[in-house]
């Protein structure tokens, strides 16, 4: 169910990477018409181009051009919209230092609202841009709320991972150690056994070799009287 949620989030990221790629094209394009019509133009209409760009300046002397933040703002979506398929799998580690490369990549998000603000408030920018352009913000910032999300449940995916790997861990160690003790009980209880029998067969011997001993001595005994009894008899 987990892995289920987070290929779902890498499939939506690369999605978007994909429409971002198709809409910076189209920015291209756009670019290239605008230069194409630029040169049919007459002067009155570079004129007003001029004219144009002069009330695009804010207080600060910035130029706005507004196809200019266009392809900020998608080249920022294309900094979200990045996620690269091989940290996914490595542990805990490598989706984190994934997860904070992304965060990294979106860290200048208010520095666009900043912009878009400046530009808004500068009453220098006609109403359809003005449109556009927030237009593009709430874009950016949804896609970095549902970016967040998708990394967040990753994280959290990460953090299960590694706490599985951790009790694999355990689970090895316990069993290591108690196959070691097994062993070591049964090494101890075949040296007891050993023992014993070692020193049953050596009790066993050394009474055997008494009784022979004996044996031999009352022989020995026996004979020798004997041949003084009949030595004595002669």
């Amino acid at each position: 169910m987990a892995k289920s949620e987070v290929q779902k989030c890498l499939d939506w990221l690369f999605e978007q990477q994909g429409d971002v790629d198709d809409n910076e094209d189209e920015y291209s394009d756009d670019d290239d018409d605008d230069d194409d019509d630029d040169d049919d133009d007459d002067d009155d209409d570079d004129d007003d181009d001029d004219d144009d760009n002069d009330d695009d300046d804010d207080d600060d002397g910035h130029k706005y051009d507004t196809n200019a933040e266009h392809g900020n703002i998608n080249v920022m979506i294309m900094a979200m919209g990045e996620m690269e398929s091989a940290s996914f799998g490595l542990g805990k580690s490598g989706v984190l230092e994934a997860l904070a490369l992304q965060k990294a990549k979106v860290s200048n998000i208010s520095k666009f609202q900043e912009d878009i603000d400046t530009v808004l408030s500068s009453e220098k920018v006609d109403a359809k841009s003005a449109k556009e352009l927030n237009g593009n913000y709430e874009s950016v910032k949804a896609l970095s709320d549902k970016r967040n999300t998708c990394l967040e449940v990753v994280s959290q995916i990460a953090s299960l991972e590694d706490l599985v790997q951790q009790l694999v861990v355990v689970v090895v160690v316990v069993v290591v150690v108690v196959v070691v003790v097994v062993v070591v009980v049964v090494v101890v209880v075949v040296v007891v056994v050993v023992v014993v029998v070692v020193v049953v067969v050596v009790v066993v011997v050394v009474v055997v070799v008494v009784v022979v001993v004996v044996v031999v001595v009352v022989v020995v005994v026996a004979v020798v009287v004997v041949v003084v009894v009949v030595v004595v008899v002669v």
